[in-house]
């Protein structure tokens, strides 16, 4: 169901970063998840009003689960774990690092295509020695 916005426009991806709406997102479904309100829309809808006068710098991902229910240690998450599915991340590799990758990959494929045909090649000579000394 979920699939990456890996390749939306710049501008939606920094319009859904500047408005914070992964993390939005996040804190909802979470409570929603705990809560298992009866009228959905309506907790949504609750929650969501209670946002517009939140400071986003602090809304966390139980930003809507009440406090009794939270958990008593929290990791340190530093952004929201739907980061990966917006792709925030436009880190991308250099040219240089796909370079780098693409020979480690290439010199281990030639060390193993030779490592077998060094294996075979022993084999064979082997079953030679063998079938002269016969």
């Amino acid at each position: 169901m979920a699939a990456s916005l890996k390749g939306i426009d710049p501008d939606l991806k920094t319009y859904l970063h500047k408005n914070r709406l992964p993390d939005i997102y996040e804190a909802l479904l979470t409570g929603l998840a705990i809560h298992c309100p009866e009228d959905p829309f309506q907790y949504m809808i609750d929650c969501l009003s209670c946002v517009q006068h939140l400071d986003y710098g602090i809304l966390q991902w139980d930003a809507f689960v009440m406090e009794n229910l939270r958990p008593a240690h929290k990791s340190a998450v530093v952004e929201s774990a739907l980061a990966h599915l917006f792709n925030f991340d436009d880190s991308q590799p250099t040219p240089e690092m796909v370079m780098k990758a693409y020979s480690h990959y290439n010199r281990g494929m030639k060390k193993l295509c030779f490592d077998a045909w060094m294996r075979y090649h022993i084999h064979k000579r082997r079953k030679k020695i063998e079938s002269e000394r016969s």
